[in-house]
């Protein structure tokens, strides 16, 4: 094949257009994908799917080094009134089985087990109705959260989480779901 200057620049061409497509293509299923805010400590996402959610992240240092856990407020999209979801993520050092969670926020304390308070999925904690939503609320209404377990290897894990910013997450959520509702209650997983 022989290349003249009239098929270089045809080809020029349309690498130039095929970019500019992709490259709007790309930002147009960005910007559809979600909205999203900062809200001090948490960040704060609604989906065009109707999921939204309000999630804080804490370096924790374990014996099996530094990984991530968070805090997690998740609004399912087939809900309707102002329900979440509230789990904790303790992935890499898991709570050893038959032993309790202990949660506290400024005010008040709770001893937590499995199948009664929370679900345990792989590491992931969500809490459950009625003691998760009691949680929540006093989240609200703090600015620290702690959590202290037992892991899986058998050491005591300890860590806080900041609330800072937590009720403007939420407030914003329900703003974006034109949920009117005040009486903030956690949900069982799956519903």
């Amino acid at each position: 094949m022989i290349i003249t200057p009239q098929t270089s620049r045809y080809v020029f061409t349309t690498l130039v257009i095929a970019l500019c497509v992709l490259a709007v293509t790309l930002t147009a299923s960005n910007a559809e994908a979600r909205s999203r805010i900062y809200s001090k400590d948490y960040m704060v996402t609604c989906r065009d799917n109707g999921n939204c959610e309000a999630i804080s992240f804490k370096s924790v240092t374990g014996p099996k080094g530094t990984s991530y856990h968070h805090v997690e407020f998740f609004r399912p999209a087939e809900t309707t009134g102002n329900v979440w979801q509230l789990s904790l993520a303790l992935i890499v050092d898991p709570v050893m089985p038959g032993t309790p969670v202990k949660v506290t926020t400024d005010k008040q304390s709770w001893d937590l087990w499995e199948g009664t308070h929370y679900t345990n999925n792989h590491g992931t904690l969500t809490l459950l109705p009625p003691v998760g939503t009691k949680i929540l609320k006093a989240m609200r209404k703090g600015d620290l959260f702690r959590v202290s377990y037992q892991a899986n290897h058998g050491q005591q894990m300890n860590y806080r989480h900041s609330t800072r910013g937590l009720k403007k997450a939420l407030t914003w959520i329900n703003r974006q779901k034109k949920v009117k509702d005040r009486n903030y209650k956690v949900i069982a997983p799956g519903i």
